[in-house]
């Protein structure tokens, strides 16, 4: 299954994980999703925010969402999530 490897790892695994994989796609930005009730990657998405910066010197958006219920965020309110992220990157 996706992610289940990092999810069960220690947040010094999914570094592991996450930085060369960012590296080998040469990537920008990071867009990371969390779920609304998932308490886990709320408490260290300051640390991946801080060390994708720190490391590779790219910025990332956090996107509030809920798998289990269209309802709770709008596709449209995360686009212009999205869009206000890169309009500020590109200022």
């Amino acid at each position: 299954a996706p992610m289940s490897r990092e999810c069960w790892a220690s947040i010094d695994e999914w570094f592991n994980y996450a930085i060369p994989t960012c590296r080998d796609w040469k990537l920008d930005v990071v867009i990371m999703t969390l779920h609304i009730g998932c308490k886990n990657m709320w408490a260290v998405q300051k640390l991946f925010r801080d060390k994708m910066a720190d490391e590779l010197g790219i910025p990332t958006l956090i996107v509030e969402v809920d798998f289990c219920d269209a309802r709770v965020f709008s596709s449209e309110g995360i686009r212009a999530h999205i869009s206000d992220f890169f309009n500020t990157m590109m200022a």
